[in-house]
């Protein structure tokens, strides 16, 4: 059932950004990044039973900046998914989470690499 209602989720959400905000990049094409500050929540949402390493990135081309609270509750009724997929649009922060996702369609040069979490907080810099 949650997969079910995260795929009714992305489809609302990019039916609404096509529709109202078509200048933002697309949740099903873009890569995710996340500024130096979140990236222990990120890492520990993101990297449960896989492979993943960290990397420092300098980033370039169209990007917006959402926040997660808006994205958590996939068992909302239709016109309160819209309603937040318009909040998560416009950049409005969420009481829930403010977890920050940047969205970019572009391109990234690799500035450092780093293989897991601790390897990140004991070398990166902001």
């Amino acid at each position: 059932m949650h997969r079910h209602g995260m795929f009714r989720r992305e489809l609302i959400f990019e039916k609404i950004r096509r529709r109202e905000f078509p200048d933002r990049p697309s949740r099903r094409t873009c890569l995710f990044l996340t500024p130096y500050g979140f990236v222990p929540f990120w890492w520990g949402t993101m990297s449960v039973g896989a492979k993943a390493k960290l990397f420092k990135v300098k980033p370039s081309g169209n990007m917006h900046t959402g926040f997660n609270g808006w994205l958590e509750d996939d068992t909302l009724y239709h016109d309160e998914l819209r309603a937040n997929a318009r909040r998560y649009w416009q950049g409005d922060k969420s009481d829930k989470n403010q977890e920050e996702e940047v969205l970019l369609d572009g391109d990234v040069v690799i500035e450092a690499e780093y293989v897991d979490l601790a390897d990140f907080q004991k070398n990166a810099t902001p």
